[in-house]
């Protein structure tokens, strides 16, 4: 069991938010070694001494699991080595720890603590079961913590990664360089992008989670912790019933009151809906000037009757809505396709009277500021004025 080699659960693309209900064992046995049964079996060298100090029980996160502690025995301890659903997933990483060596005089010093962070692509979707065992250099160990927590899948459904590319990449350098890459974007955004509260979609932006006045609940809850703010939306809205005001795309009782289709919809129905469905049919899912401004500045179908060459890759716009929309984040935002994506809507114009360098700040602009300043980009006498400046 020495010397393990990490062994990758072939699991990609999840994000994952952790519900640990564990046992943390702090190991304080009479002096003895223990077997690989915990059975004790001597008493002539110093006990066998852990402490599992993360994950606490009843955590909640997302991203990476972090597990810390400290082990020491009189003989030494030669690995601190996980188990997740049974497999053995790395050696932790052994760190120094002086408070330890301090509180425990004449153990062996130098690697008293372990830490490891173990990558949500190796936790399987729904129920896992993580273990922590120390061994000593005879291949003997003692299990200092064994629990269990729920991992949620954030695949296609509900990461889309046209639009947090489309959105991003020209103001993040990292996104950029990342590339259409899916399994990359994603990894991104729970190991970083959520952080900086970026969108993973059109159905969960964390900043204005946090901040829309009808959220104040969640503000109290939350404060500023995106994090925090993500577990909220898929503890109490995709495994929950509340409805929402969750992006400034997407009001979920105004998506489900809008649209007879949508009746009898829970929270969870009304979100992978409008991610898979609803946005790239431009559909009105929010009062707010944002979700209007949307709705003007894309239509897959007129998108692509203004543009042959998508026409001809991308076929029916009624029936394959989401390549149209994907192909306006991918490229047309990020590479400043100069194209008409709505009636009307001419993504050349609005880089003029935005006075932005690329589509995407352009497109931000709009969203934020143009739309609600009256910028009407079929309005042919408006243009002409602002093209003369």
């Amino acid at each position: 069991m020495k010397k393990l080699k990490r062994y990758v659960l072939l699991v990609i693309g999840m994000v994952i938010v952790f519900g640990m209900t564990g046992t943390v064992k702090n190991v304080k046995a009479e002096s003895s070694s223990v077997n690989q049964s915990g059975t004790l079996t001597r008493a002539d060298v110093k006990a066998f001494q852990a402490n599992v100090e993360k994950p606490a029980d009843g955590l909640r996160q997302s991203g990476d699991l972090q597990i810390e502690g400290w082990a020491i025995y009189g003989n030494g301890v030669s690995e601190v080595v996980t188990y997740l659903n049974g497999v053995p997933v790395c050696n932790c990483e052994r760190v120094k720890r002086g408070d330890v060596a301090s509180a425990f005089p004449g153990y062996p010093t130098g690697n008293e603590g372990f830490r490891l962070r173990i990558d949500p692509t190796q936790v399987m979707h729904g129920s896992n079961q993580l273990i922590v065992r120390a061994y000593t250099s005879s291949n003997e160990y003692k299990e200092i913590y064994k629990g269990n927590f729920s991992a949620v899948k954030m695949d296609a459904p509900l990461f889309d990664a046209a639009f947090y590319y489309g959105r991003y990449s020209s103001s993040d350098a990292t996104v950029k360089s990342i590339g259409r890459n899916y399994g990359k974007l994603i990894k991104d955004w729970y190991t970083r992008g959520l952080a900086k509260g970026y969108a993973c979609s059109a159905a969960f932006d964390p900043v204005y989670y946090l901040n829309v006045s009808s959220n104040s609940d969640i503000k109290k809850l939350c404060g500023n912790d995106y994090v925090k703010a993500y577990c909220h939306w898929v503890n109490y809205v995709l495994h929950g019933n509340e409805f929402r005001d969750v992006s400034p795309f997407l009001n979920l009782l105004y998506y489900k009151e809008s649209y007879e289709d949508l009746q009898g919809k829970t929270p969870s129905d009304l979100v992978y809906h409008y991610v898979n469905w609803g946005c790239a049919e431009s559909r009105v899912a929010s009062s707010s000037d944002s979700a209007a401004a949307l709705h003007k500045m894309f239509h897959a179908e007129r998108f692509a009757d203004k543009n042959g060459d998508l026409l001809e890759a991308y076929g029916d716009a009624k029936t394959n809505a989401i390549a149209y929309w994907q192909h306006f984040w991918y490229y047309t935002i990020p590479d400043s396709e100069k194209r008409y994506t709505n009636e009307g809507f001419d993504m050349g114009f609005v880089l003029i009277v935005s006075e932005r360098d690329n589509a995407a700040e352009a497109v931000e602009w709009y969203l934020d500021t143009g739309y609600k300043l009256g910028y009407d980009t079929e309005n042919k006498y408006q243009q002409s004025l602002i093209m003369e400046k």
